[in-house]
């Protein structure tokens, strides 16, 4: 009798576990999914961010060229 009084009331406890667990889980999927999501976002705007630097970099290059021949802006 003594151990299934000790069963029943481990019952309760072993409910708010694994609850407590399932939203432990629930945290952690969606923490890896911002992360994922982060992650995606911040390299497409190093990728726009490098493209910019190479059209600037690209365009002072053309300028020094047309300095150096000494070729019009037309």
């Amino acid at each position: 009798m003594n151990l299934a009084n000790a069963i029943a009331a481990s019952e309760v406890p072993l409910k708010k576990t694994n609850k407590l667990l399932d939203t432990t889980w629930d945290n952690l999927k969606k923490t890896i999914g911002w992360q994922f999501s982060s992650s995606v976002i911040h390299g497409f705007m190093g990728s726009i961010q490098q493209a910019i630097g190479y059209a600037q970099d690209l365009n002072k290059s053309l300028t020094d060229i047309r300095i150096v021949t000494g070729a019009s802006k037309e």
